[in-house]
């Protein structure tokens, strides 16, 4: 954290999603680096400690599985989402990972405007940050 950064809205705000992107490999690097990039772009542009976000932010990583008409019965799928999110609240970004009809991955990225309980709940972290450095 660093009192000379902009306000973390406006970095978050300006965070560019990613295209999507199709490969034939579901563990191909580029995959993975532009994943690792993004979600960490969301991560740093928060502004607060490490200790922070696992305190108060995690990751979840699920299946997707398709609803079907009999409700006790589902279909296996390769249809994955990732997500970021403040715990017990908000999805601040996710990746879902989906195959075509050729088996191709399709990566998709998203990130969603912060509700304003996620905004005073960051803005509370950073204060109380500042007291424990002896900014305030």
């Amino acid at each position: 954290m660093s009192g000379e950064r902009p306000d973390f809205l406006e970095v978050y705000n300006a965070i560019e999603v990613p295209d999507p992107l199709v490969t034939m490999d579901a563990s191909d690097p580029i995959v993975s680096k532009t994943v690792d990039t993004f979600f960490e772009a969301v991560q740093d542009s928060l502004d607060v400690s490490p200790r922070s976000l696992a305190g108060f932010f995690e990751y979840d990583y699920q299946m997707l599985v398709p609803m079907t008409v009999a409700k006790h019965e589902y279909r296996e799928t390769n249809d994955f989402i990732q997500i970021f999110r403040k715990k017990g609240y908000q999805v601040l970004a996710a990746v879902t990972y989906t195959r075509d009809d050729f088996n191709a991955q399709i990566t998709q990225f998203s990130k969603y405007p912060l509700l304003p309980p996620t905004v005073v709940t960051i803005r509370e972290l950073q204060h109380l940050e500042r007291i424990e450095a002896g900014l305030e």
